[in-house]
Formats: C-alpha cells, structure tokens, sequence
C-alpha cells in the first residue's frame, strides 16, 4: 500500500515524523475547534497479526495497552506499550514480540453519537525474541499505520475495532506484519 511505502525505511521515519508534526499542528490550531469533553483516556487492545510477505504463514498475538490524551474533538496523541502473548514456532524455531513501545496520532470523523472513524499514524519499535540453538534479539523502528472505527458504550466507555499494518523493513525482508485489533478504553 502507497503509506506503508512512503512511510518504510530510512526515509520513512523523518516521513513519519514530518506527518506526525503537521497532524499536530494542524489539530492545535485548526480555527472553530474546541477541546474534547474527556481529554484523558487509557485503552487496552488485543491483535491478531500475520508477518505477510514470507513463504510461509506467521501469526502472532498481541496485547497492547495505551494512555492517550484528545487535544480537540478531531484529533488525539497517545503512547503505547504492547508485549506479544502467542509468537511463531517450527522446527525448533520459536519468534516471539518482546514489545512493541509506540507513539500515535489519531485523526477522528465524528458519524453521529455513537459512531467514529478514525485514522492511526505513529512510531513504533519491534523487538523480536529469537529461540533457536541460543536466544537473540532482534529490533526494528518503524512506522505503523491503522484505520478503524470507535462506538461509544456510555459517555466515558468505548469499544473499537481497527485493521493495523505495522510496516516492517521491506528493503531487507519484504515483510510486514497486518491484521486486526480489537480495544476497549475509558475516558476520564
């Protein structure tokens, strides 16, 4: 997809960083807009992920949790932390996700009351744990990029679905890790 190009690779974490700050930028001083109601809210996610781009198939789990703050109604930052919960193995080979630190922007289209879109765009820091005769470590710093939707359970609960393709580096493995999370969070 044209994002995870533009944003992959050397090139794409300065991409990154000049979208992260224009998104910013344009959030804090987009004229008529007021802040969120609850700016604070933490947010706890579940993914289902398959490293594509390989011969054969790779899923992995991950648990992720996030504390973000809304900076008007149509835009939030947050930071993350994730840790996987179920990695890759074969052959005496075994790949898990050690963690996964992030930082995000997250546009959001207001529907009606109970239903928004919303767009992730953020930084984030693979760390892979390698098990075959020994144990190594692997880590990569990339861009990750995500598109959901948001409904509100009550005023300060929501629940959301989103599809996540965590980039990867595509010049040496063609390989990025895509699929689904799903969250529930709370607004304070």
């Amino acid at each position: 997809m044209w994002v995870s190009n533009l944003l992959v690779g050397q090139r794409g974490v300065l991409g990154a960083v000049l979208v992260f700050v224009f998104g910013l930028a344009i959030g804090l001083y987009a004229p008529g807009v007021k802040a969120a109601d609850n700016n604070w809210y933490i947010e706890g996610s579940y993914s289902y992920l398959e490293l594509e781009g390989l011969p054969f198939g790779v899923d992995f789990a991950l648990v992720s949790g996030a504390v973000g703050y809304h900076i008007n109604e149509y835009l939030s930052a947050e930071v993350g932390l994730g840790t996987g919960v179920s990695g890759f193995s074969r052959a005496g080979s075994k790949i898990d996700i050690q963690s996964f630190p992030t930082i995000s922007l997250k546009p959001y289209y207001r529907f009606n009351d109970l239903l928004e879109g919303f767009l992730r765009l953020g930084l984030g820091r693979t760390k892979l744990k390698l098990v075959n005769t020994g144990t190594e470590s692997d880590s990569d710093i990339g861009t990750f990029w995500g598109l959901g939707l948001r409904t509100n359970f009550t005023k300060k609960a929501y629940g959301a679905i989103e599809y996540v393709d965590l980039g990867g580096d595509s010049e040496a493995y063609n390989s990025s890790f895509r699929g689904i999370t799903v969250a529930v969070g709370y607004n304070f």
